[in-house]
């Protein structure tokens, strides 16, 4: 009997249904507890056969409302595979089947607008509107993952019905990404353009890597920088974005997202070229530096007493005195500076060692073929050329006081005066760049916070 009823769902065979009717009148309920899984209800809703889903609909209704083995109810099944006429017709048995997610936490409208059935998605916004915010685990909306299966069809009936709401359209994942974010990263253009013309989505929102929808989009490599972007848009306050929108929140004017796109990019490769120029030289100067040190090397030997040569060579190293040798004896091809001052010429060797090592690792980060799109990695490179140009600020200084004659005092107090003025300009850039990152810091955890208390209040 459970076969021959399983048979005619697969059929759609209404007067099968009729006849093992007659013949048992429980043959509905003892499907419930069969060796299938799916309904007779699930198996007609996911094959399209609308009489027969409307015969058993009539007769036994509680079957709208039934599970199987993936949670789907036949409303799930239905609304996958687009047959609007079976939807509207279970909605009407059990309209609570809209809000049960499945084995993967989508409801049924979820389904459609991933699966872009637009009639269907259109027929369960208007019966069940609510199921369109309920969020996942991942605490996504139907419109994060509309952008995710790329489902722009889907994205523009949600949005003509919640386009006035402007916590649904900037709603936030627990990644704190928009559906703008997700779109920009991802370089779907065109959901992007119909995004920031047709909404009031917040394109100065931040995620929790504290990145706009802007700085994704310039990073993303998916896609042409051709795309149906190319055309300016204008978003204006009087840009209409639904008929249940307000005025948009947009500043007037145009605002050009291929021409921004090409700014970042033009930036970021500006400023590629110019540190690998930079560390080219740096690395340049270092090496030279290192072959060949202030002073120079000695030419010939002076290894035993008879020909050590007796003198004065203290030092005065910013305020400090340094003593030297009081007899020199050296080798050919031995620093001088190592010889006379060896406190000076190991502070000269340290600092400009640092200066040769830091500009090499960029020459190495930049044709290491990382992705140089990114921000991020270009702020690490402008931090590593900090400390090479203050390298080779301290390496100039410390060979100018050892090239300086002894006892004229003004070239050492220029120097003094010019490292405090160096070191008090480090000082205010990187306390400016702590301040800054603090900022975004604190604005990032609000941004969380908030974003946490609207997920309770959901």
């Amino acid at each position: 009997m459970e076969r021959r009823l399983h048979r005619a769902a697969l059929e759609g065979n209404v007067p099968s249904l009729l006849q093992l009717l007659r013949e048992d009148e429980l043959v509905l309920e003892r499907s419930l507890v069969g060796p299938h899984s799916d309904t007779p209800l699930h198996v007609a809703a996911m094959l399209g056969h609308s009489e027969f889903v409307s015969k058993i609909l009539s007769l036994k209704p509680e079957l709208a409302c039934e599970l199987n083995s993936q949670r789907s109810t036949p409303l799930h099944l239905a609304a996958a595979k687009g047959y609007v006429d079976i939807v509207k017709g279970l909605l009407n048995a059990c309209k609570e089947a809209c809000l049960v997610s499945d084995k993967y936490g989508r409801n049924p409208l979820q389904v459609a607008a991933v699966k872009g059935k637009v009639k269907v998605l259109e027929a369960l916004v208007q019966v069940a509107a609510e199921a369109a915010r309920i969020v996942n685990k991942s605490g996504e909306t139907v419109l994060h993952m509309c952008v995710k299966n790329n489902k722009l069809e889907s994205l523009k009936v949600l949005v003509g019905m919640f386009g006035g709401e402007d916590e649904f359209i900037d709603w936030k994942d627990k990644d704190g990404n928009s559906a703008l974010h997700l779109a920009a990263a991802d370089g779907q253009f065109e959901t992007v353009d119909f995004l920031t013309t047709h909404t009031r989505a917040d394109i100065h929102s931040r995620n929790l890597e504290g990145f706009m929808a802007l700085d994704l989009l310039a990073q993303s490599t998916t896609g042409t920088k051709e795309k149906a972007i190319a055309d300016n848009q204008t978003m204006s306050k009087q840009t209409r974005v639904s008929p249940l929108s307000r005025a948009s929140k947009f500043p007037s004017g145009a605002y050009n997202w291929k021409k921004h796109f090409k700014r970042q990019n033009s930036w970021l490769e500006r400023m590629r070229n110019s540190l690998m120029v930079v560390a080219t030289l740096t690395a340049t100067m270092a090496f030279q530096a290192g072959m060949n040190p202030p002073g120079g090397v000695w030419q010939d030997n002076a290894g035993d007493n008879s020909t050590s040569v007796p003198v004065n060579n203290t030092i005065s190293y910013f305020g400090l005195v340094v003593p030297g040798n009081s007899t020199i004896t050296h080798l050919a091809g031995i620093t001088v500076m190592g010889d006379s001052y060896y406190g000076v010429y190991l502070a000269f060797l340290v600092f400009n060692t640092i200066g040769f090592i830091a500009s090499l690792s960029i020459i190495v980060l930049l044709i290491s073929g990382l992705p140089m799109r990114r921000r991020l990695f270009v702020g690490v490179l402008m931090v590593i050329m900090w400390i090479v140009i203050t390298s080779m600020a301290l390496t100039y200084a410390i060979s100018i006081i050892f090239l300086t004659p002894r006892g004229r005092g003004l070239p050492y107090e220029i120097i003094s005066l010019g490292i405090l003025a160096w070191t008090g300009l480090m000082t205010l850039l990187v306390g400016l760049h702590i301040i800054r990152l603090i900022g975004k810091a604190l604005r990032a955890c609000i941004r969380a916070v908030t974003h946490r208390r609207r997920r309770i209040m959901v």
